[in-house]
């Protein structure tokens, strides 16, 4: 009887590496997507001094807010990451949600969502299913 248990630890280590890559990729792949799900969600121009909808997703004004919007992932564990998109604007979040971050020039309730909406049409798109089996390869 031969002893292979060096072998057999060998190769499991590389699967496991090999998975980690995978699921590493998947992950980058997705917040990628999920940036553009986000940036298309300003759409048109605004032009100065016409007001804005509440509850609909702002208009372009400037550019700063959708160019700000950047897809990153993160490992948290063994083949687990985190596939997270956002703005680091410093108005991103009252523009979102509104009250309590939003300026006193606003009116109480007032919010433009961009991001909500474009995770709601990722989730409901399918991709990420698409994108995890192409990166691991199950469905």
């Amino acid at each position: 009887m031969s002893d292979n248990l060096p072998q057999v630890e060998a190769a499991l280590l590389a699967y496991k590496q090999q998975f980690d890559m995978r699921v590493s990729n998947a992950a980058r792949e997705i917040s990628i997507a999920l940036e553009s799900y986000g940036k298309r969600e300003i759409k048109g121009e605004r032009p100065k001094g016409e007001k804005a909808i509440t509850g609909e997703p702002p208009m372009n004004r400037t550019g700063n807010l959708r160019r700000s919007i950047r897809g990153t992932s993160q490992r948290v564990g063994f083949a687990k990451y985190s596939a997270i998109a956002g703005t680091d604007m410093i108005y991103g979040r009252a523009v979102e949600v509104g009250a309590p971050y939003n300026p006193p020039s606003w009116q109480n309730g007032e919010h433009f969502p961009y991001l909500e909406p474009a995770l709601q049409k990722f989730a409901m798109s399918g991709l990420i299913t698409r994108i995890l089996i192409k990166h691991i390869g199950v469905k």
